[in-house]
């Protein structure tokens, strides 16, 4: 198992900096808090590995800053990812060099996102793939976890649906085995969106809501921000206006308390549509938590 990826319940009580490094950039991968320490700490966990020369701990540490960071540029909505790309690529070389095959797998990984980001799915695909051969190898399932989802997302741009929707299945059975669970409403998030373009809406809520619940459980905000948007999409295509009106609006609120942008401008959106054909419809008040 490849705990370096897990939540911080996962860990035993951090002695070293470099897994508190790890732990402060998963937790603030999801919820946006502690990055500026956690890159401090990461950085010191750097300097202190190479003085006595533990290739894999400064590896580590080097993934945890990386990680920070892509997070960073992720919540500003950058386009330009290559400063994680460079310590993602830095850390795979040691990973190597110390002969960390699960190690190796994930940075592949992670340099496969930074492509992503930048619009390179052409670059990102094989990188993903890549990874998920090596994970295999290593019996690394935190990472298989990671390259299935984005080749599920990749798998799903090219309008493969049923391939996409199994490449997330399996990344939410694994998530679940491994107790990733603070990947797990994404993942479900996701299933919940194929479901739903599929045509399947009552397994799309199920999923949804659930994905609500577990987000609710970790405290992940941004997570609240698409079960909220996907379970109004799913009312929506049932002609639920007023609640899907109401879940379009809690999404938008949340994401205003995030800043993030694009987010908001997403689900004013689609609130702003529904407000119209609401006042078209004449819909009758509904509440979305009286299901």
């Amino acid at each position: 198992m490849n705990k370096r990826l897990l939540p911080l319940r996962w860990h035993k009580p951090p002695t070293h900096r470099h897994e508190l490094a790890l732990t402060i950039a998963e937790e603030s991968f999801y919820t946006r808090t502690g990055t500026a320490r956690g890159i401090q700490l990461a950085q010191a966990a750097q300097t202190s590995a190479r003085t006595v020369r533990l290739t894999n701990v400064e590896a580590q540490g080097i993934h945890a800053e990386g990680f920070l960071r892509y997070g960073e540029l992720l919540w500003a909505e950058s386009k330009d990812f290559h400063v994680p790309r460079e310590l993602f690529a830095r850390a795979r070389d040691l990973f190597q060099e110390g002969g960390d095959a699960s190690g190796v797998a994930q940075e592949t990984f992670f340099l496969g996102l930074t492509e992503e980001q930048e619009g390179k799915l052409e670059r990102a695909e094989p990188l993903y793939a890549e990874a998920l051969r090596r994970a295999e190898a290593a019996s690394d399932r935190a990472t298989q976890a990671y390259a299935s989802r984005h080749l599920g997302g990749v798998a799903e741009s090219r309008g493969d649906l049923d391939r996409a929707l199994a490449l997330q299945r399996r990344c939410l059975a694994l998530r679940e085995e491994i107790g990733l669970t603070r990947g797990v409403p994404f993942a479900l998030i996701a299933v919940g969106d194929l479901e739903r373009k599929k045509g399947a809406l009552a397994d799309a809520r199920a999923s949804y809501t659930r994905a609500l619940a577990v987000a609710d459980e970790v405290s992940s905000a941004p997570a609240r921000v698409w079960a909220r948007f996907g379970l109004g999409a799913v009312d929506e295509a049932e002609g639920r206006l007023s609640p899907a009106l109401e879940n379009y609006q809690v999404a938008q609120r949340t994401a205003e308390q995030l800043g993030s942008r694009s987010w908001v401008d997403e689900a004013s959106a689609a609130a702003e549509r529904l407000r119209g054909r609401t006042r078209t419809a004449g819909a009758a008040p509904e509440s979305a938590s009286g299901r």
